[in-house]
């Protein structure tokens, strides 16, 4: 009986220690992950996408808190023009990951 506990009791201790190695895990990759895929000069705002220039080589985000931010789509972001006219026309929360060109011009990475 007694051994019975104590293989119970080491059960339990192992799946709570991989439980909590699996929580610290994701916790890092949703901390680290736009660093990793955007490189660690990358802002993020999120809001909903209220205008899109007809070349789509700009677009306006109206942010949560704050005025609304107008970003130069470049590379990537053009070929996501068609997921951020849904996202317009659903008036869909978005994310933006950017970085601040010369001029303070905001140049939109990724949108999501």
């Amino acid at each position: 009986m007694g051994t019975l506990i104590l293989r119970a009791n080491a059960l339990v201790r192992i799946l709570a220690l991989v439980g909590l190695l699996s929580l610290v895990s994701i916790g890092l990759v949703v901390l680290g992950g736009p660093a990793l895929k955007h490189g660690i000069a990358v802002a993020h705002k999120a809001g909903i996408i209220t205008a899109i220039n007809p070349t789509g080589s700009d677009f306006t985000l109206k942010v949560d808190k704050g005025p609304a931010l107008r970003f130069l789509c470049q590379d990537r972001c053009r070929f996501q023009l068609s997921h951020m006219q849904r996202h317009l026309t659903e008036r869909a929360h978005t994310d933006v990951y950017f970085i601040t060109g010369p001029g303070n011009v905001l140049i939109a990475m990724d949108v999501d």
